[in-house]
């Protein structure tokens, strides 16, 4: 393996599977000023938003909080996803966003913010986005990466 690239390469980790995109995003939460506390949940940390509340308890069906930061003395949970393409495999991570803000829509404490960052192209969809759109209240925001930055300095 150490001399044959050929014999190498096929060993080699997927590159979507090496969690670039959330470090990516990561960073880019790191840019935006303000933003203090800012931990990135998915390598280390496992909390989960059910019923309004975090928590550590893992449930079926519900997903991982993925990051965790402050901003103007509130506390945003965040969980982020990219996706291409279209079907069956894709649809389930779109389910994974719809139930993470089905959850935190029923938070009631105004200090906690629950943001899902939509990215690629699968969120083009206009039918997708009228799904999640219905989520997006005071203590839901959906959004791209890019858009985040903006949207909590109008906050």
């Amino acid at each position: 393996i150490l001399t044959d690239d050929v014999i190498a390469s096929l060993f080699i980790k997927d590159p979507k599977k090496q969690n670039i995109v959330e470090k990516y995003v990561f960073e880019k939460i790191l840019e935006i000023k303000g933003i203090s506390n800012a931990i990135n949940l998915s390598s280390n940390t496992e909390l989960f938003v059910i019923d309004g509340v975090i928590t550590t308890l893992r449930l079926e069906g519900i997903k991982s909080i993925d990051y965790k930061f402050d901003y103007n003395n509130k506390t945003y949970y965040c969980t982020q996803k990219y996706i291409e393409g279209s079907g069956g495999a894709q649809d389930n991570q779109f389910h994974d966003v719809l139930s993470f803000l089905k959850n935190g829509h029923q938070n009631k404490d105004n200090n906690k913010i629950f943001v899902a960052l939509v990215d690629g192209d699968y969120f083009i969809n206009k039918s997708k986005a009228l799904i999640l759109s219905k989520y997006n209240t005071s203590n839901c925001i959906i959004c791209s990466i890019f858009e985040l930055g903006n949207i909590l300095s109008d906050k």
